[in-house]
């Protein structure tokens, strides 16, 4: 669950969901996008073989992270 300084009347603060999931989810890597769409948030980190998705929902704060590692080969291919 997000803090609720992370909703307010329906508007998603970023920048809060992105430092609260940083500090209690272990995530990581720049921000590549971030949007709402009627009930609904993301915001996807990057970083040389990692990824990671939050998902949200507007209503009630909940959101789930999806973390993607691909080792040594995903750094080199995504350093080129």
């Amino acid at each position: 669950m997000l803090p609720a300084s992370a909703i307010v009347d329906g508007s998603v603060d970023y920048l809060v969901v992105s430092e609260y999931v940083r500090a209690n989810n272990d995530v990581r890597g720049a921000i590549s996008d971030f949007e709402t769409v009627g009930d609904a948030g993301s915001i996807s980190f990057k970083g040389p073989g990692y990824s990671a998705d939050v998902r949200l929902d507007v209503s009630t704060g909940n959101y789930d992270v999806l973390t993607t590692e691909q080792g040594l080969l995903g750094v080199m291919n995504d350093l080129q």
